[in-house]
């Protein structure tokens, strides 16, 4: 079995936050806000390929974070303006750098997947345009509806211990080094809500982690950026593959009106 990248003293995690132990490895809850709890509801942005292979392998996909396109996630790389300090600058000695730079190191090789709470301030809406902006590409997206506690519950195996933890948006919480660099983001980042899986594993390519899709699963959203005809046409054939695979959820177009110039061209073709 392959070594663990970190130790529960590195992440500063206490027993009692341990929610889950399956096959050995434990899964911990830390809310770095009160308001985080095992019934939060949560959500994540996904190509519509890779929810088909969750679906029919059963798996969840874990990416190593060396994988991820922003490069403060990737190697922790950032602006500096001068008359800011940042929270990873001013250290006073040279054993201190290096001790810093062991654990960085750590920190931007570890697997995480990274969710959102989509939060709203009025609380009255259920789609957020900006995250599904954020993540439109030219693949069709989707986006998956769930909570804490359900996906914990849909873990069939599990071969690394696990931490679950809100993002901290720079409010002076007392983190150490490891934490600050996996659950600590820029003020700028602050609309994401996000909530990560730290999967203690060290592997480029990430890893799977076998799951229940009917426990993991709640709800699936077809994304806005494609036409209404496309929309209802993958939201049928979704139907059809979920229930070939006895997965049995709401599956829906998105509310949001913000269609591709086509729509009104193929409105009238029809």
């Amino acid at each position: 079995m392959e070594r663990k990248i970190l130790t529960i003293e590195d992440i500063n995690v206490l027993a009692e936050h341990r929610v889950k132990s399956i096959d050995g490895h434990d899964i911990y809850l830390r809310g770095l806000s009160s308001l985080i709890n095992l019934n939060t509801t949560i959500f994540r942005y996904i190509k519509l390929p890779y929810l088909l292979d969750l679906i029919y392998h059963k798996r969840f996909f874990v990416p190593n974070r060396r994988s991820f396109t922003d490069l403060r996630d990737k190697i922790g790389e950032e602006k500096h303006i001068e008359g800011k300090s940042s929270p990873f600058c001013a250290v006073p000695s040279y054993p201190e750098r290096q001790r810093i730079a062991r654990n960085k190191k750590k920190a931007f090789s570890a697997c995480i997947s990274c969710w959102t709470m989509d939060e709203r301030k009025n609380g009255t809406n259920d789609e957020n345009y900006l995250m599904w902006k954020a993540y439109s590409s030219n693949d069709i997206v989707c986006r998956i509806e769930t909570n804490i506690q359900n996906i914990i519950d849909s873990i069939k195996n599990l071969k690394y211990d696990m931490v679950i933890s809100d993002v901290d948006y720079y409010s002076c919480a007392p983190l150490n080094d490891i934490e600050k660099y996996i659950f600590q983001k820029s003020i700028y980042y602050e609309n994401e809500q996000e909530i990560r899986f730290l999967v203690f594993c060290n592997k480029l390519d990430g890893i799977y982690i076998d799951i229940n899709p009917q426990i993991f699963i709640k709800e699936i959203v077809i994304s806005p950026f494609v036409s209404l005809l496309m929309q209802n046409f993958v939201c049928r054939q979704l139907k059809e593959f979920c229930n070939s695979h006895n997965l049995n959820v709401k599956i829906r177009t998105s509310n949001i009106m913000e269609y591709p110039n086509d729509f009104y061209i193929t409105e009238k073709v029809k």
